[in-house]
Formats: C-alpha cells, sequence, structure tokens
C-alpha cells in the first residue's frame, strides 16, 4: 500500500467496510485515519520527532524538565511515562 492517495485510501475502506459514502462519509473516514495515525504515533516508537533531555529524579518531587512539545518520557529501564497537560 506504499504511496497510496488518501482518496484511494477512503475508497478502499468503504469497499472494505461495504457501505456507500452515504454511511462511511469523508468525516468518519477522517476520524478512523486520524485515530489511526494517533495510536500509531503513541505505539510505535519512532526518532523522527524525538527530543531529549536529561534529568535527575528527586524523592517526593512531582515535577521534571522536559523539552518543549515533548509527549512522553522514556527512563533509562524503557518505561514510558505519558505527560498529562
Amino acid at each position: 500500500m506504499a504511496g497510496i492517495s488518501y482518496s484511494d485510501l477512503r475508497t478502499n475502506i468503504r469497499n472494505y467496510t461495504e457501505v456507500s459514502s452515504t454511511v462511511l462519509t469523508d468525516a468518519v473516514i477522517e476520524n478512523i485515519v486520524l485515530n489511526a495515525e494517533y495510536r500509531l504515533f503513541r505505539d510505535v516508537p519512532s526518532d523522527a520527532y524525538r527530543k531529549t533531555a536529561t534529568d535527575n529524579l528527586v524523592a517526593n518531587q512531582e515535577h521534571a524538565n522536559v523539552p518543549a512539545g515533548a509527549l512522553f518520557v522514556r527512563s533509562s529501564s524503557s518505561c514510558w511515562f505519558y505527560i498529562r497537560f
């Protein structure tokens, strides 16, 4: 599926689900695609937008300094901590 256009993707989704554009509207498909993109961004480790910083965790301190725009923090033990906004 490499190089597929958005229009072809919509058509393929409608063909796979066997429904027309009156049932599976462009807005619904856009939500499906966005949710898939967010899921991939969250679950697949990628260095494309990686920012790094080093900080020491202190007992009883709730905050750590992170780079601007960071969405999660990965510790040296490969644990992931998601940032709450």
